[in-house]
């Protein structure tokens, strides 16, 4: 399968960088979804959930509002926040101590 290069970025820091198959994101118009030679697009990054393909395995993250700048070779995505799926309530008890 082909692959496009793909880059996450948060706040904090680069969450991802690395090859991707397929790559599912909201927006605010539905979901999407990005193959290895996609048209160029940027659009808005939904608050949610994203899904990426790597090595034949789906990778699950949790996402705040941004952005996502689309090529046919890479796509840059850019959020607030995001969280691997798995370890979303650990983030959530983490930030409400920090408000106290």
């Amino acid at each position: 399968m082909n692959s496009f290069k793909l880059e996450i970025y948060a706040t904090d820091g680069c969450f991802y960088n690395g090859d991707c198959e397929h790559l599912i994101f909201g927006s605010a118009d539905g979901s999407r979804g990005v193959m290895a030679g996609h048209e160029p697009v940027i659009c808005a990054l939904a608050r949610g959930e994203i899904r990426y393909l790597t090595d034949g395995e789906w990778n699950r993250v949790a996402v705040t509002e941004g952005f996502v700048e689309i090529m046919p070779t890479y796509v840059r995505l850019f959020a607030d926040t995001a969280v691997k799926a798995e370890e979303v309530d650990e983030y959530r008890a983490r930030s409400a101590s920090a408000r106290r």
